[in-house]
């Protein structure tokens, strides 16, 4: 699971159905992207929103999606083993941050290398930094929250917004292993 957190750049609806274009948005921006360097093994099942000022609404899209690249089991290698991008801050306000995306092919890697899909990877890097849309308006912007995450009610989220992101190489993701 990735968390992805964004800054709504208007105020919510009274109700959770803006969320939905959101959700729509982000699946079309940035999941769909992701596909392109998944082995089709992988399955995402669930996109969901949570506003974290208010800690009311919410919304949640059931998506059956699966990685685009077709494999046999045996090419798959373990779900710990994962392709990194580093989200770069646009200021000191916070660290940089990460997302790591398992469902990576076996013969994608040669030695500790990702090989191949250049575009894919780069369409990722621009994904993770673009902003989200409801219609032809952007209303939400990639950031990255300073820690704790739940701040007394009446304030605001300390946080940097995401430059650009690049991508690391392969690595790890120390949950997914046995």
């Amino acid at each position: 699971m990735n968390v992805y957190y964004y800054r709504w750049f208007t105020a919510p609806a009274l109700d959770n159905v803006v969320y939905t274009d959101l959700l729509d948005d982000f699946k079309e921006v940035v999941l769909d992207k992701v596909k392109e360097v998944q082995v089709s093994a992988l399955e995402h099942t669930t996109l969901e929103i949570k506003n974290l000022s208010n800690g009311v609404d919410f919304a949640l899209l059931v998506v059956d999606e699966t990685g685009v690249i077709p494999a046999a089991e045996d090419a798959l290698l373990p779900s710990y083993v994962s392709m990194g991008f580093r989200l770069l801050r646009d200021s000191l306000v916070t660290r940089n941050g990460s997302k790591r995306y398992a469902g990576v092919i076996e013969t994608a890697v040669e030695g500790n290398e990702f090989v191949g899909y250049g575009a894919a990877i780069a369409a990722i890097e621009t994904a993770l930094s673009d902003n989200l849309h409801t219609g032809l308006i952007e209303t939400a912007a990639p950031i990255i929250p300073k820690r704790p995450l739940v701040p007394p009610m009446g304030t605001s989220y300390v946080y940097s917004s995401v430059a650009s992101a690049l991508f690391g190489g392969l690595g790890t993701q120390n949950t997914r292993k046995p």
